[in-house]
């Protein structure tokens, strides 16, 4: 991955801004096209700002039976 994707830049008050939705997507398309071999190490960030995807309320993770 090299260093080509930056760990997002932190507020005044020092929180960690949100990763930007199209740099994400591109990280994804990164990743989920690596043929033989993945060097994580220019995104080893990414671990520690890794939170869940919010779910809009009434709505479950999975279908029912999984």
């Amino acid at each position: 991955m090299g260093k080509g994707f930056m760990a997002p830049s932190v507020d005044d008050l020092g929180l960690q801004r949100a990763l930007n939705a199209s740099e994400a997507r591109l990280i994804y398309v990164a990743v989920t096209r690596a043929r033989h071999l993945l060097d994580t190490e220019g995104i080893a960030w990414i671990d520690a700002t890794e939170r869940p995807w919010p779910t809009p309320a009434g709505t479950a993770r999975w279908p029912a039976g999984r």
